[in-house]
Protein backbone atom coordinates (compact mmCIF):
# COMPACT_ATOMS: atom_id res chain seq x y z
CA UNK A 1 0.00 0.00 0.00
CA UNK A 2 2.98 2.31 0.75
CA UNK A 3 4.29 1.37 -2.54
CA UNK A 4 1.27 2.73 -4.34
CA UNK A 5 1.33 6.22 -2.30
CA UNK A 6 4.95 6.54 -3.22
CA UNK A 7 4.05 5.66 -6.81
CA UNK A 8 1.24 8.14 -7.20
CA UNK A 9 3.34 10.98 -5.23
CA UNK A 10 6.02 10.42 -8.22
CA UNK A 11 3.53 10.82 -10.68
CA UNK A 12 1.81 14.07 -9.05
CA UNK A 13 5.87 15.16 -8.85
CA UNK A 14 6.24 14.17 -12.30
CA UNK A 15 3.61 16.05 -13.78
CA UNK A 16 3.74 18.86 -11.74
CA UNK A 17 7.53 19.85 -12.96
CA UNK A 18 6.43 19.11 -16.35
CA UNK A 19 3.64 21.64 -16.19
CA UNK A 20 6.29 24.10 -14.51
CA UNK A 21 8.77 23.34 -17.26
CA UNK A 22 6.12 24.12 -20.12
CA UNK A 23 5.10 27.31 -18.67
CA UNK A 24 8.80 28.18 -17.70
CA UNK A 25 9.61 27.91 -21.58
CA UNK A 26 6.86 29.57 -22.87
CA UNK A 27 7.59 32.61 -20.79
CA UNK A 28 11.51 32.53 -21.49
CA UNK A 29 10.75 32.36 -25.46
CA UNK A 30 7.25 34.44 -24.97
CA UNK A 31 5.93 32.23 -27.98
CA UNK A 32 3.49 34.06 -30.21
CA UNK A 33 -0.11 33.11 -31.36
CA UNK A 34 0.51 29.96 -33.60
CA UNK A 35 -1.04 31.74 -36.71
CA UNK A 36 2.22 34.61 -36.44
CA UNK A 37 4.51 31.75 -37.52
CA UNK A 38 2.73 31.68 -41.16
CA UNK A 39 2.25 35.03 -41.57
CA UNK A 40 4.31 37.36 -44.15
CA UNK A 41 6.57 39.49 -42.15
CA UNK A 42 7.63 43.35 -44.37
CA UNK A 43 9.54 46.30 -42.84
CA UNK A 44 7.81 49.50 -42.67
CA UNK A 45 10.45 52.80 -43.10
CA UNK A 46 9.10 55.36 -41.38
CA UNK A 47 10.44 59.12 -41.94
CA UNK A 48 13.92 59.91 -40.12
CA UNK A 49 14.98 56.19 -41.19
CA UNK A 50 13.41 54.39 -37.87
CA UNK A 51 11.78 51.36 -39.28
CA UNK A 52 8.72 48.79 -38.42
CA UNK A 53 8.92 44.88 -38.14
CA UNK A 54 5.83 43.67 -39.61
CA UNK A 55 3.35 40.66 -39.51
CA UNK A 56 0.60 40.96 -42.84
CA UNK A 57 -2.92 40.68 -42.28
CA UNK A 58 -3.71 40.66 -45.96
CA UNK A 59 -7.13 38.24 -45.85
CA UNK A 60 -10.32 37.79 -44.36
CA UNK A 61 -8.87 35.16 -41.76
CA UNK A 62 -5.71 37.36 -40.56
CA UNK A 63 -7.64 40.25 -40.42
CA UNK A 64 -10.16 39.29 -38.13
CA UNK A 65 -7.83 37.84 -36.00
CA UNK A 66 -4.98 40.50 -36.08
CA UNK A 67 -3.08 40.95 -32.87
CA UNK A 68 -5.35 38.62 -30.93
CA UNK A 69 -3.34 36.98 -28.00
CA UNK A 70 -0.66 39.05 -27.73
CA UNK A 71 1.07 40.00 -24.68
CA UNK A 72 3.44 42.92 -25.88
CA UNK A 73 4.56 44.72 -28.50
CA UNK A 74 8.19 46.24 -28.83
CA UNK A 75 7.93 49.66 -29.90
CA UNK A 76 9.57 48.71 -33.36
CA UNK A 77 7.24 45.81 -33.96
CA UNK A 78 3.43 45.77 -35.40
CA UNK A 79 0.88 44.52 -37.97
CA UNK A 80 0.20 45.81 -41.24
CA UNK A 81 -3.42 45.11 -43.09
CA UNK A 82 -3.74 45.25 -46.10
CA UNK A 83 -7.33 45.69 -48.09
CA UNK A 84 -8.30 45.67 -51.36
CA UNK A 85 -10.26 48.44 -51.15
CA UNK A 86 -9.96 52.11 -50.78
CA UNK A 87 -12.62 52.83 -48.15
CA UNK A 88 -13.51 53.47 -44.68
CA UNK A 89 -11.85 50.66 -42.66
CA UNK A 90 -12.80 50.01 -38.93
CA UNK A 91 -11.63 48.10 -36.36
CA UNK A 92 -11.62 47.24 -33.09
CA UNK A 93 -10.20 45.99 -29.69
CA UNK A 94 -11.78 42.64 -29.45
CA UNK A 95 -9.76 40.22 -27.44
CA UNK A 96 -6.65 41.90 -27.36
CA UNK A 97 -4.46 42.26 -24.47
CA UNK A 98 -3.06 45.38 -25.46
CA UNK A 99 -3.27 48.97 -25.80
CA UNK A 100 -2.10 49.83 -29.51
CA UNK A 101 -1.53 52.91 -31.70
CA UNK A 102 -3.84 52.44 -34.78
CA UNK A 103 -2.84 54.77 -38.09
CA UNK A 104 -4.52 54.73 -41.32
CA UNK A 105 -2.94 54.89 -44.67
CA UNK A 106 -4.23 55.85 -48.29
CA UNK A 107 -3.43 54.19 -51.23
CA UNK A 108 -0.19 56.22 -51.69
CA UNK A 109 0.40 55.19 -47.69
CA UNK A 110 0.06 58.74 -46.46
CA UNK A 111 -1.08 58.56 -43.17
CA UNK A 112 -4.53 59.78 -43.37
CA UNK A 113 -5.50 59.14 -39.40
CA UNK A 114 -3.87 57.82 -36.17
CA UNK A 115 -5.77 56.85 -33.03
CA UNK A 116 -3.27 56.52 -30.07
CA UNK A 117 -3.23 54.54 -26.76
CA UNK A 118 -6.52 52.38 -28.18
CA UNK A 119 -7.54 49.59 -25.25
CA UNK A 120 -8.17 46.35 -24.87
CA UNK A 121 -12.19 45.65 -25.72
CA UNK A 122 -13.15 44.53 -21.75
CA UNK A 123 -17.05 44.37 -22.35
CA UNK A 124 -19.26 43.90 -24.98
CA UNK A 125 -20.17 45.60 -26.78
CA UNK A 126 -16.87 46.91 -28.24
CA UNK A 127 -16.00 50.05 -29.23
CA UNK A 128 -15.18 49.98 -33.62
CA UNK A 129 -12.68 52.70 -34.03
CA UNK A 130 -12.44 54.65 -37.81
CA UNK A 131 -10.73 57.03 -39.47
CA UNK A 132 -11.66 60.40 -40.82
CA UNK A 133 -11.07 59.43 -44.25
CA UNK A 134 -10.74 56.27 -46.90
CA UNK A 135 -7.87 54.29 -46.29
CA UNK A 136 -6.48 51.07 -47.66
CA UNK A 137 -3.85 50.11 -45.21
CA UNK A 138 -3.94 50.02 -41.42
CA UNK A 139 -0.90 50.15 -39.26
CA UNK A 140 -1.14 48.58 -35.88
CA UNK A 141 1.85 49.10 -33.60
CA UNK A 142 2.51 49.27 -30.17
CA UNK A 143 0.98 52.07 -27.70
CA UNK A 144 2.43 55.62 -28.20
CA UNK A 145 4.99 53.96 -30.47
CA UNK A 146 3.29 56.74 -33.11
CA UNK A 147 4.02 59.67 -30.55
CA UNK A 148 7.88 58.43 -30.15
CA UNK A 149 8.07 58.43 -34.15
CA UNK A 150 6.50 61.52 -34.44
CA UNK A 151 4.07 59.81 -36.40
CA UNK A 152 0.89 62.41 -37.78
CA UNK A 153 -1.04 63.04 -40.53
CA UNK A 154 0.02 63.92 -44.49
CA UNK A 155 3.38 61.77 -43.62
CA UNK A 156 3.75 58.98 -45.86
CA UNK A 157 5.39 55.40 -44.75
CA UNK A 158 7.01 53.09 -47.11
CA UNK A 159 6.82 49.24 -47.72
CA UNK A 160 6.28 46.67 -50.00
Amino acid sequence: MKKESEDGMFELNFLSLMTFFIYCTLFIFRCEPSFAQALDKITVALPGGKTIKTLVADNSKTRALGLMGYSHLKPDEGMVFIFENYETHMMWMKNMLISIDIIWLDEEKEIVDIIPSIPPCRNDPCPIYGPSAPSKYVLEISDRASSLYHLQKGLKLKFP
